[in-house]
């Protein structure tokens, strides 16, 4: 029957393309919201490869979004049901941006879905394969000539999608089923392939159960000259099929293969495949049997296998000699390509990817007690086909901070900073360019242009975890705020005192008048009230202590402070947690974000605050500057909070993740360096010139402009910048920063500017006169400041720039880190601890305190397994009655031999504290402090954070050191424990 026409007559093509997709939509979802608020159907545009999660909302507000979208892009709809929750954490475990809009889904994430689906293509110019069915009628035909007739088949503009939609949603309770409805899938898109095969024509694959399809009512936009319509050609209400037809469509495709399975013949080199593969995996025992016919994809993955056994190569190509266009050149190509694969194919992977499930997988006695077909082969046989472990993935490499951008002096004093204090340049550089950017703010402002002009203030947050030193880093560098301050308050604190006790005593003086003027006759009350609104009006004005700088304030309150500090303050927060808490609603009563105050003063944006039981606020040009530093635990939660990108937040950040000097510090009596005396008065004499010119001259704003090839280096970096954010472009991912980070150059350069003058000039300390009394008009900083920024001072500010641009990059892909790879490195200490040949889960959980979350265990079992350290041990088929075993892994023996393999060229297991000479296997320092010790090239060694070649990849981050005298002495039982930490 033909597809219903909508009856109205909306009067609109928009109107009639929007009730067009409501119908489509509505005839198959029929979900009654029993997945919860979690589950989701999604939308995804493809020029711009963003989702849009629709949460439980219906066909028509669906409908109504798609329309939108389809006016510029082209729409597609998941035919299943997301899960939120599950898409996030997988995002996250994956080190992918936690951004819903870059998620569209996986099968992994699926929890239901509505029918299966098929693609296929026409023959088009657009189309890079050219065998495909030549026209629309000839695709008909095929689908006509399948088992099931299609409830939907519609027109895709260059193909047809087809959709067999189920009588109710198959909602997934497990695992098992959704790899039962991937093989069901799987199969149906094998049948329709062969019968496509037979007529020379090639299908698109359709096995992922989060596949997507076309919206009818919106456009194919593949060919930009030749925008085509998505319509419904066919709906047949009546192929609506329960699941139990689907699984019949898996049983004929089981026919089919039996079918056409020839007899095997016997030849090539008569190798024996393993009795235990063939009796403990049937599907391998099918690919064995069926080798004459079996299709490439199963013969690939049953090499995957065969080729890290004994004998592989002759196995492999005993397994493939009987197929008709067999090539010894060919086969030889293929098994060494999957000998240098990741791994052998894993059991999911046959019952998923290959149609096993329900044939093959689902009634295996090793059933989730392997991970793979290899592992039910002899333990003998198996001995010797272990591969060396994967080191553990770290994050990218980031570039350190450009210290050749600084004026020299700044840049000595950050180098000596960084070497007394032990921490990467990194940090005490960001700290020292977020002082000076606060000390010189709202007084100076660079002009870029006509029109243009930015504010010096400057948002720092730099990221490292516990026990970085990042707080003694924090007081080094911020002191000359907290001190200049003191000396503000001991100037200006008894001025300040005596103002309040005259306004007590008027206050006192009003209060009297006032019982007075009710007690009076009403002659004299008249005298009394004149004299009494004298007075008020006259009363003392009692100015606030002077502040630079506040650490806990909340966002409702900023405006206050700002408004009773002449309009500039700083944030300081060495742990930083607290600030981002605050700014995400931790008092609001709704737990809203209230960000307009940060985001104003961040521009120099008037700030006008009017509330009912407040005094208003009236705050020109108020300027705010962030320096704060935080563990990467504040990152993941402010990375996930929407309103802080959306409303810009997060794009005027300056980012830095510096590299980690834990386990590279050299802790002894001898090894501490002092800064020197002579820089660090400099550094403080430097902001102390800023401040004593900020803090005391005329509230009228000085304007730094650039020269002109400054202004040519400026433009030059912008627009490469601006072109790198179009669409498809490097930085298109991370717009909404990249967009203000020409703006954030120019606030760097009008910095250095300002502190390449401050070193140039003594600080003659502040006095009571310079605070009480304000310059009006020009004065000499305008001659000491002013001049044009230089082309030199702007090519260091590009190159900060840059380098901030490259740690944003790394924010916004990583934003959280990976609690589950931290778990993992914590299983190994433990594996190198204990060196169990296998372990049980309980094993590890008995040892660790409070068990460890469960789910960060498993994800860390997989992750061990995925990189090679650990397998599941094979399982005996499971008992009739009684408890099961539980599961057990086997540890990787290369695992141990390479970390003997390092202690035993060096010729000790470890060193103790006391003990010279002995070598650390986390550091590769000797005890004492000396030259870093040789280490051996590719055995889990590799260079990461900085390129330090002496730190080992985090497979052996271990904080046991232990010390055996002799290399042959057998290992303590009592290793690690606190006699001999």
């Amino acid at each position: 029957s033909s597809y219903i026409e909508p009856t109205s007559n909306p009067g609109s093509a928009e109107a009639l393309a929007e009730e067009e997709a409501t119908l489509f939509l509505a005839s198959f979802m029929t979900c009654d919201g029993t997945l919860g608020p979690e589950a989701s159907l999604v939308l995804w545009t493809k020029q711009d490869r963003l989702s849009q999660w629709m949460g439980n909302q219906g066909p028509d507000e669906i409908a109504r979004k798609a329309i939108e979208l389809a006016r510029s892009q082209d729409v597609y709809l998941c035919v299943a049901l997301q899960n939120q929750e599950l898409a996030l954490r997988r995002a996250r475990e994956l080190g992918k941006a936690e951004d819903l809009e870059r998620i569209r889904g996986t099968a992994e994430t699926t929890v239901a879905i509505f029918g299966f689906v098929a693609d296929i293509d026409v023959a088009h110019p657009c189309h890079k394969e050219k065998n495909l069915p030549p026209t629309y009628e000839e695709a008909l035909k095929l689908l006509k000539a399948y088992a099931l007739p299609p409830t939907f088949v519609l027109d895709s503009g260059h193909g047809l999608q087809v959709l067999w939609v189920f009588d109710k949603p198959w909602i997934f309770s497990d695992d098992d089923d959704r790899l039962r409805a991937e093989s069901i899938c799987q199969a149906h898109w094998k049948l329709l392939s062969q019968a496509a095969t037979a007529k020379g024509w090639r299908i698109d694959p359709t096995s992922s159960l989060a596949q997507m399809v076309r919206i009818p009512g919106t456009t194919n936009r593949k060919v930009s000259e030749e925008v085509r319509p998505v319509r419904v050609l066919e709906h047949d209400r009546d192929h609506v099929y329960p699941l139990i037809e689907h699984i019949k469509v898996l049983d004929q495709s089981k026919g089919q293969e039996a079918n056409s399975t020839p007899e095997l013949v016997t030849g090539g080199s008569g190798q024996p495949l393993p009795k235990e593969l063939l009796e403990g995996c049937a599907w391998f025992k099918h690919c064995w049997d069926d080798s004459r016919s079996l299709p490439e994809p199963e013969w690939y993955a049953a090499l995957s296998i065969l080729v890290r056994l004994p004998d592989g190569e002759a196995l492999c190509h005993s397994v493939s000699v009987n197929y008709p266009g067999y090539s010894q050149e060919e086969t030889q190509q293929k098994l060494e390509h999957a000998r240098a694969s990741a791994g052998p194919r894993t059991c999911r992977s046959i019952a998923a990817k290959l149609g096993g499930y329900d044939r093959y997988c689902s009634n295996c006695p090793h059933w989730k007690r392997i991970t793979s077909p290899i592992q039910v082969v002899a333990p003998t046989q198996t001995s010797s086909m272990w591969e060396p472990p994967q080191p553990l993935p770290v994050g990218p490499k980031l570039p350190e901070f450009p210290l050749e951008a600084l004026p020299d002096g700044l840049a000595q004093y950050v180098r000596q900073t960084a070497a007394a204090i032990d921490v990467s340049p990194d940090l005490p550089a960001m700290l020292a360019l977020g002082t000076f950017a606060f000390a010189a703010s709202r007084f100076f402002r660079v002009r870029v242009r006509s029109g243009h002009q930015e504010a010096l203030c400057i948002w720092v947050l730099v990221v490292l975890s516990s026990g970085e030193r990042k707080t003694a880093t924090f007081k080094e560098m911020t002191q000359p705020l907290v001190e200049f301050e003191a000396k503000l308050r001991e100037i200006q604190g008894p001025k300040i005192q005596q103002l309040k006790e005259r306004r007590a005593i008027e206050d006192l003086k009003i209060k009297h008048l006032r019982e007075q003027i009710a007690k009076a006759p009403k002659g004299q009350a008249e005298t009394l009230q004149n004299e009494l609104l004298q007075l008020v009006g006259h009363r003392t004005e009692v100015p606030e202590y002077p502040k630079l700088w506040v650490s806990d304030v909340t966002p409702e309150r900023v405006p206050g402070v700002l408004a009773t500090q002449g309009g500039r303050i700083a944030v300081l927060d060495p742990e930083g947690g607290e600030v981002f808490d605050q700014l995400c609603g931790r008092y609001s009563a709704q737990g809203k974000s209230n960000l307009d105050a940060w985001l104003k003063a961040h521009d120099e944006e008037s700030v006008r605050v009017d509330r009912v039981g407040r005094d208003p606020v009236d705050i020109d040009r108020p300027s705010l500057t962030a320096i704060l530093t935080a563990q990467p635990i504040v990152v993941e939660e402010i990375s996930v909070r929407p309103e802080l990108r959306g409303r810009g937040f997060l794009a005027r950040l300056a980012l830095s993740f510096p590299s980690s000097r834990v386990g590279k510090r050299i802790i002894d009596v001898g090894s501490h360096k002092r800064i020197s005396a002579d820089l660090r008065k400099a550094y403080r004499q430097a902001v102390c010139n800023i401040l004593e010119v900020t803090c005391t001259e005329s509230d009228t704003p000085r304007v730094l402009a650039l020269s002109v090839p400054a202004l040519q280096s400026w433009l030059e970096m912008a627009n490469q910048v601006e072109r790198a954010q179009a669409d498809g472009g490097e930085l298109a991912p991370i717009r909404d920063w990249a967009s203000k980070l020409a703006g954030l150059v120019a606030r760097i350069a009008g910095v250095l500017h300002v502190i390449r003058h401050a070193y140039q000039l003594p600080c003659e300390g502040i006095s009571v006169d310079s605070v009480d009394e304000s310059l009006e008009g020009p004065s000499d900083v305008d001659a000491q400041w002013t001049s044009p920024i230089s082309k030199e001072t702007m090519e260091g500010a590009i190159q900060i720039g840059l380098y901030l641009l490259e740690h944003a990059r790394h924010f916004f892909k990583h934003p959280k880190s990976n609690p589950s790879l931290h778990q993992a490195e914590r299983l190994l200490v433990w594996l190198g601890e204990n060196r169990p040949v296998s372990f049980s889960r309980r094993d590890y959980q008995r040892s660790i305190s409070r068990g460890g979350d469960p789910r960060l265990i498993t994800q860390a079992l997989q992750i061990l397994e995925d990189h090679g350290f650990i397998r599941l041990h094979p399982m005996p088929p499971k008992k009739e009655k009684g408890r099961p075993e539980g599961m057990r892994y086997d540890v990787n023996p290369l695992f141990y031999r390479q970390v003997d393999k390092i202690d035993k060229k060096e010729g000790e297991k470890g060193f103790s504290l006391g003990e010279p000479g002995g070598v650390c296997l986390r550091t590769g320092r000797t005890a004492r402090g000396g030259e870093p010790a040789p280490t051996p090239s590719g055995e889990l060694l590799r260079p990461v954070d900085g390129g330090d070649s002496h730190r080992p990849a985090p497979a052996l981050r271990t904080l046991r050191v232990v010390h055996t005298k002799d290399p042959s002495e057998p290992r303590s039982p009592y290793a690690g424990q606190k006699g001999e930490r």
